[in-house]
């Protein structure tokens, strides 16, 4: 069995691959399954013997998982495939083996299938999907490790949805069983209230446990004083200029025009918990961009690290990154940072002089998406230019404004169009309200929306065909 270690979220867990290949072949079976002949075969395959015979313990594993159907075999010979060890890799013959061995009742073995796609082993491409459904099949059929697997994609929303009670639940199985990564992931659902009510106490005890059972990650756990997702109280009296959205919002993706992105901006990146529900971190973001021939180049400076990135806007509002990665500490890689490439910004609203979005990194040591981030920056110098942009290009007009209750959009169009989509984005970028409107001949049209928002101040946009619509308008109580 590949050991579940190598992608727990500490880094330090990770042990060499000779032992991970000793680990997947030395599997605990009972009496009754074993037989000399394949434990020889095993022990060969993990070097225990010198001089042993490769060829000879393959054939020893096919002949006992063809003609005795014996679990332990096929399962060996599926790692064996797997691996490359004592045969060609051969993905084909390695999901064959590895699923008859989980059939055959050795549930373990859909782990080892799980890992496969997970990590992209075997001359395999990545896909989360795949190894979320043979670690949920091996869930099913009771095998601890995959308790964990699944409960790890639950967790982090790999392949799956995003779930912290099904996660819990799932590590709760494997704590019964006294698993120490199970321990470890349940005790900081407890420590972080993550799909679960918070309780320091429970969670002091599973880390506790997880401890004493030697497992890295918790020690290190025990030794932090306070829980990841402690910024949002830290956070509250701090001042800012631009609060955080207390959630990662849903962003509407809207780039009117890419030839105006380019230039130079300053914000914040924020970085949420998986679920995108607590706030992370938050750090001073800067960047500066420049655009040729359709590419995007610019200097990425978040007040850790400056790189260089260059990257393609796409028409559905997608910030495509052609190059551009960084290291970094990461709280559970402390000791040794992390390389992230940078993987796209989804949802990219460019308007106003404001670029926002959500952000994913792809860490490159851990063969996995990092946690969701939301980029909201102002272009430098810029509030100028747009004013006179509203003056002359757009001509959405509101009334009453500021408005309390409905406010009235009105603007001329000099075409017939499909429909219009009338959007609302707070001034951190983040979309409040949409709406869709019917078929518009050309001419004046007036629509009435009620904006359940907070008091503030909200940019009005308006897409119709070819034409582009923006306004200022001012949410306030008892306005008129």
């Amino acid at each position: 069995m590949v050991t579940t270690l190598k992608h727990c979220i500490t880094m330090k867990a990770i042990i060499a691959i000779k032992t991970a290949i000793a680990a997947c072949l030395a599997v605990a079976i009972p009496a009754a399954a074993q037989t000399d002949d394949v434990t020889q075969a095993i022990c060969v395959l993990k070097g225990m013997e010198a001089g042993g015979d490769m060829a000879g313990a393959i054939s020893t594993l096919a002949n006992a998982a063809t003609r005795d159907t014996n679990a332990m075999a096929m399962n060996a010979l599926g790692i064996a495939y797997m691996k490359g060890i004592g045969v060609d890799a051969d993905s084909t013959q390695a999901t064959m083996w590895l699923e008859r061995a989980g059939e055959a009742g050795y549930h373990d073995a859909y782990h080892n299938l799980g890992m496969m796609y997970k990590d992209g082993q075997c001359g395999l491409r990545q896909n989360f999907a795949k190894a979320a459904r043979y670690f949920d099949a091996g869930a099913r059929a009771g095998s601890v490790m995959c308790y964990y697997d699944m409960g790890y994609m639950l967790y982090k929303g790999l392949g799956c949805r995003q779930d912290y009670a099904k996660a819990a639940g799932l590590f709760a199985k494997g704590v019964d069983l006294d698993h120490s990564p199970c321990l470890y992931m349940l005790g900081l659902c407890y420590r972080n209230g993550y799909g679960v009510e918070r309780d320091t106490a429970r969670a002091s005890f599973l880390l506790g446990r997880a401890a004493e059972l030697s497992y890295g990650a918790a020690i290190e756990e025990q030794m932090r004083e306070l829980p990841e997702n402690s910024w949002n109280s830290l956070s509250a009296h701090m001042e800012q200029a631009v609060q955080a959205p207390a959630s990662m919002p849903a962003i509407e993706p809207m780039v009117a025009d890419i030839a105006s992105i380019p230039g130079e901006y300053q914000g914040s990146l924020v970085t949420y918990d998986w679920s995108g529900k607590y706030i992370i971190n938050e750090r001073p973001l800067s960047i500066s961009m420049t655009m040729a021939d359709g590419v995007i180049s610019g200097k990425w400076c978040d007040g850790i690290d400056t790189v260089s990135f260059a990257a393609t806007v796409g028409t559905d509002g997608k910030l495509i990154f052609k190059e551009g990665a960084m290291r970094r500490h990461e709280r559970y890689t402390e000791e040794h940072p992390v390389l992230y490439r940078f993987k796209s910004a989804d949802d990219i609203t460019s308007m106003g002089g404001s670029l926002t979005g959500s952000l994913r990194l792809y860490s490159v040591t851990q063969r996995e998406p990092e946690r969701p981030m939301y980029i909201s920056l102002a272009k430098v110098g810029a509030q100028g230019r747009d004013a006179a942009a509203d003056s002359t290009e757009t001509r959405l007009k509101a009334y009453p404004n500021p408005f309390s209750g409905d406010v009235t959009l009105s603007f001329d169009l000099t075409e017939d169009v499909a429909s219009a989509r009338i959007c609302l984005y707070s001034q951190a970028g983040v979309n409040v309200l949409n709406a869709t409107t019917g078929a518009l001949a050309a001419g004046h049209h007036s629509f009435t929306i009620t904006p359940n928002v907070p008091d503030g101040m909200y940019v009005a946009h308006v897409t119709a065909g070819s034409s582009r619509f923006r306004a200022i308008i001012i949410k306030r109580r008892g306005a008129l």
